[in-house]
C-alpha cells in the first residue's frame, strides 16, 4: 500500500514538472536570450515565432545577419549601426511566403538556407533602392531528374543561389524581376552527384582544368556539387579539394592543412554526408567541404571550427575568436549539434 502511495505521488510530481517545464517554453521563459552588448549574437530556439520575435528586436538595434539555417532557427547577427537597420522576413518554410516577399522587394540571403525533412528554409531582406528579384525553387528526389530540371531553368535566365539536401534536393534559383530567357544571362551548368568523395574530386578536377569553377555543393546520402561553365574557353584558374571526415576537430586541422597550401572554403558548401553501410550503425556521417585555390591569389587563411548545443555558450566562444580577427565563413548543423568556421587572413 505504501509503495502504491509513493509511486501515485512521484507519478503527480513528474506531471507537474512537465506542467512547469511546457510553460516555461510556451511563456518563452526556456529560450536563452542573446546579450546585445556583444559585437556578435546568437539566435537559437525550437520555436520559430520566438526567433523572429528576437531577429526584430536584434535588427532595431543594428544587428544585421551574417549567416545561419533558418530551417532549423538559428541565426548569426553583428552589431552595426541602429541607422542601419534591415527589414526582414524569416521563413522556416520557403514554400510558404517567398514569391509573395519576393514582390514586396525583398531579396533571399543565401547564407541563411537550411533545410530539415521535406522543406527549405532562409530569410529574406529588404534593402531601399535595390532591384527587383524573382525565385523559383527546383525539388527533387533523383538527382538526374535535378540536373535537367536545372538546365532548363538556366535557358530561361535564372541563376542558381543556393543548394541544399536532406530527404530531397532543392535548388533555390533567381533572376531579375522580368529578366525571362535572354541568351546573354544563360549558365552552362554541370552537377556531379555520387557517394564516394575520392569519385568526387576527381570529377571536380576534371571540369575544373576546362574552365568551370564551383557554384555549390551540398550533401546527404550523395555528395552534390554543381559548377558553372565559362562564357568563354580560358585556361584553368581555380583548383579544388574536397574534404569528408567524420570529426569536427579532423575537420578544423584538414581545412588548415589545406588552407596552408592556398585553398580557401567556399561559402555555403558545408554539409552532413549521410554515409550509409551494413557494417555501421545507424549511420558513419561524415562532415564535408570544398575549398577553392585562385592561381592568382597568393594569400593564405587560418580557420577555426566552434560548435556547441549552449547557446550562451556558443556566442561566448564566437565573441572571443572575433576578437582574434577572425571572421564569421560559415554554418551548418552536425549530430543535432550547430558549427560555426570562422576564417582570418594569415599572417604570414
Amino acid at each position: 500500500m505504501r509503495c502504491m502511495i509513493a509511486f501515485r505521488t512521484i507519478f503527480r510530481l513528474g506531471l507537474l514538472l512537465c506542467l512547469f517545464v511546457f510553460l516555461l517554453f510556451s511563456m518563452g521563459l526556456g529560450e536563452e536570450h542573446p546579450d546585445t552588448r556583444e559585437q556578435y549574437i546568437v539566435l537559437a530556439t525550437v520555436r520559430t515565432d520566438t526567433i523572429k520575435k528576437q531577429l526584430a528586436e536584434a535588427s532595431a538595434q543594428g544587428y544585421r545577419i551574417v549567416a545561419g539555417d533558418a530551417a532549423n532557427n538559428f541565426l548569426l547577427l553583428k552589431k552595426g549601426q541602429v541607422s542601419d537597420r534591415s527589414d526582414y522576413r524569416y521563413f522556416d518554410n520557403l514554400f510558404r511566403g517567398m514569391k509573395e516577399a519576393a514582390a514586396e522587394g525583398y531579396r533571399l540571403l543565401p547564407d541563411t538556407l537550411g533545410t530539415r525533412e521535406y522543406v527549405v528554409g532562409g530569410v529574406m531582406e529588404k534593402v531601399a533602392g535595390s532591384p527587383r528579384y524573382e525565385y523559383e525553387i527546383l525539388d527533387t528526389v533523383k538527382t538526374s531528374n535535378f540536373q535537367k530540371d536545372l538546365a532548363d531553368a538556366a535557358a530561361e535566365g535564372w541563376k542558381l543561389v543556393g543548394l541544399q539536401s536532406e530527404v530531397r534536393h532543392y535548388g533555390v534559383l533567381e533572376r531579375l524581376n522580368g529578366r525571362g530567357s535572354p541568351a546573354e544571362h544563360m549558365s552552362d551548368y554541370l552537377q556531379l552527384a555520387t557517394k564516394r568523395p575520392s569519385t568526387i574530386q576527381r570529377e571536380i578536377d576534371d571540369a575544373a582544368s576546362r574552365g568551370y569553377r564551383v557554384v555549390g555543393a551540398t550533401a546527404a546520402e550523395e555528395m552534390i556539387v554543381v559548377l558553372e561553365g565559362p562564357a568563354e574557353v580560358t585556361p584553368a584558374r581555380y583548383e579544388y579539394q574536397v574534404l569528408s571526415v567524420a570529426r569536427s576537430g579532423t575537420l578544423e586541422k584538414e581545412i588548415n592543412a589545406a588552407a596552408a597550401r592556398g585553398f580557401r572554403v567556399l561559402p555555403n558548401t558545408m554539409s552532413l554526408f549521410k554515409k550509409k553501410s551494413m557494417l555501421s550503425f545507424p549511420s558513419s556521417d561524415e562532415l564535408a567541404v570544398v575549398m577553392e585555390k585562385d592561381l592568382t591569389d597568393s594569400r593564405t587563411h587560418e580557420y577555426k571550427l566552434l560548435g556547441t548545443r549552449r547557446v550562451s555558450t556558443l556566442a561566448k566562444e564566437l565573441n572571443e575568436t572575433v576578437a582574434q580577427g577572425f571572421e564569421v565563413a560559415g554554418t551548418m548543423l552536425s549530430y543535432q549539434e550547430q558549427l560555426i568556421l570562422l576564417e582570418r587572413t594569415s599572417s604570414k
